[in-house]
């Protein structure tokens, strides 16, 4: 089994009570000139942010999802072009993983990504695209609003999106009994009616109520509603692969008085 392998299966790495799952990882690579496109699967993903920039990042494997890293080499480069705007894609280290990224200027519900791989034998594969689900605006909670354990958080975003779905992420982060730090996170899927009331005391963080925290220091919470559609790998990757696009919101600075 090689290393990406047995990283990619599952590595839970806890700080404090905290899981953080590395996936899909490996530390070796291959020039891309050295690979055929038949032989590359493709991650593509998208994220229109708050800041009003969209990531655009592209990873290839050799040899499918877990396999071995591709390198740009031989002139070969990607480019991703949305919004009227052309960008060339550049190399970003991770720890044990290499992808490429770019940023364009516009969050526009709808806007189309097109991501194009040029290589050095002429071939060019230039038909993987996704859309933008609808941008969208968290108005409530407000940064720095304070809650007890028995409070709901009253989320509210614009515009909804009838009959649909948007994932929210929470995170609470406390002090221990012992003084160490502790952070909880979950995910999941709500209807996208605009307005969502999130029970702090029913969070995995309190689960057994208080019990081990140290009462007498207010806990942090932050809070993400991600919308997220999917479009299309261009099928000259013969490995296959996958094109997310989502719009992420956040809201943070928000405080619990556990007493």
């Amino acid at each position: 089994m090689s290393l990406k392998q047995i990283i990619g299966a599952i590595i839970p790495f806890s700080i404090g009570i905290t899981l953080l799952n590395i996936v899909g990882c490996n530390s070796e690579s291959v020039d891309s000139q050295d690979v055929r496109s038949s032989g590359i699967w493709a991650k593509m993903e998208v994220d229109g942010r708050g800041d009003g920039r969209s990531r655009v990042v592209v990873e290839l494997n050799a040899g499918g999802r877990f396999g071995t890293n591709v390198v740009l080499s031989g002139g070969e480069y990607l480019e991703v072009v949305a919004a009227g705007v052309t960008k060339r894609m550049v190399e970003d280290n991770d720890i044990l993983d290499i992808d490429y990224q770019a940023y364009i200027d516009s969050t526009v519900s709808e806007t189309e990504f097109n991501i194009r791989f040029y290589r050095n034998d002429g071939e060019n594969i230039t038909n993987s695209r996704a859309f933008l689900p609808t941008s969208f605006e968290i108005t409530q909670p407000l940064t720095n609003t304070s809650y007890g354990l028995e409070d709901n958080v009253i989320l509210v975003w614009t515009p909804e999106v009838s009959n649909g779905s948007i994932r929210l992420f929470s995170s609470i982060s406390c002090t221990s009994s012992e003084g160490g730090g502790i952070t909880r996170s979950e995910s999941n899927f709500i209807d996208d009616t605009g307005t969502y009331n999130f029970d702090i005391s029913a969070a995995n963080m309190f689960e057994n109520g208080t019990t081990g925290l140290n009462t007498a220091q207010s806990c942090g919470m932050e809070f993400t509603l991600q919308r997220e559609s999917f479009g299309n790998v261009d099928p000259a990757f013969g490995e296959g692969g996958s094109f997310k696009a989502t719009q992420s919101r956040e809201v943070g600075g928000l405080t619990i008085n556990p007493q």
